[in-house]
C-alpha cells in the first residue's frame, strides 16, 4: 500500500514538474523502508497440499492440483498444458511450462505423477487441464 502511495506522489509532483508548478520533483529523494519477507508465512505444509488435494473429489482435477504443486506451475501455465509438454525423464516425467514473460522453463515431475497423466492421455483425455464439462 505503501509503495503504490509512493508511485502516486513520484507520477503527481513529475506532472507538477513538468507543468512547471515545481522546479524539482521532491518525491524522487524519498526512500522506503524494506518491506518484511513474509513468504514463509503464506508457504503450505506437505499436509496441507495432501489436504487439499484429498478434498477434491474429481480425480482429473486432483491430478491437476498435484501437477500445479508439485511442479511449482502456475495456473496459467498448467491450463495452457499440451500432451506434447509432457515427457519422460530418468526421474520419472518432466513438463515443458510457457509462462510469465514468455519464458519457458522445464520442470521434473514424480513419477506416479507422470504415470497418472500418461493413463488420462490414453484414456482419451484431449484437453486433461480444463474441459467445459469438467465438474
Amino acid at each position: 500500500m505503501v509503495a503504490g502511495l509512493h508511485i502516486i506522489l513520484r507520477s503527481f509532483y513529475a506532472f507538477a514538474v513538468k507543468l512547471e508548478y515545481l522546479p524539482k520533483n521532491p518525491a524522487l529523494s524519498l526512500r522506503l523502508p524494506k518491506a518484511e519477507d513474509v513468504l514463509a508465512e503464506r508457504l503450505l505444509t506437505r499436509e496441507e497440499v495432501d489436504q487439499i488435494i484429498a478434498a477434491e473429489e474429481n480425480l482429473r482435477n486432483q491430478l491437476l492440483l498435484k501437477v500445479i504443486f508439485y511442479s511449482g506451475a502456475r495456473v496459467s501455465e498448467a491450463i495452457n498444458l499440451e500432451w506434447r509438454h509432457v515427457q519422460p525423464n530418468p526421474e520419472g516425467g518432466q513438463l515443458t511450462l510457457f509462462g510469465k514473460g514468455d519464458e519457458t522453463r522445464t520442470v521434473v515431475i514424480p513419477l506416479e505423477i507422470y504415470e497418472a497423466l500418461l493413463g488420462l492421455c490414453l484414456a482419451g483425455e484431449q484437453h486433461w487441464s480444463y474441459s467445459e464439462n469438467s465438474d
